[in-house]
């Protein structure tokens, strides 16, 4: 597998930045001591720019971004006929109970 860069560039990113946070090896070293996996995991700082298309960054910076939490500021997607509620619809009511 090739570095963080090569594998951007094949992707067809440029202006490829990666900037290792060092100090992330001494908190990787706590997860398993004495493993060596400061020498296989680090974070970083990564942004690249593809062309035709818009800044790549760690952090999400649309609201149309992915999220963790299942609300999104997006615009609904309608669901085809007879597949339930489009995302962001609420669902229907239930009917009522005719018995009194």
């Amino acid at each position: 597998m090739g570095s963080t860069e090569e594998l951007l560039e094949q992707a067809g990113f440029t202006a490829i930045s990666v900037e290792v946070k060092e100090e992330s090896r001494e908190v990787i070293a706590q997860w398993m001591p004495g493993s060596g996996a400061e020498d296989y995991v680090v974070s970083a700082n990564i942004s690249a720019t593809k062309p035709g298309g818009v800044t790549a960054a760690a952090e999400p910076t649309s609201c149309c971004a992915p999220k963790l939490e299942p609300t999104s500021c997006c615009a609904p997607t309608p669901e085809p006929a007879g597949h339930g509620h489009g995302h962001g619809q609420p669902a229907p009511e239930p009917a009522a109970d005719a018995s009194g």
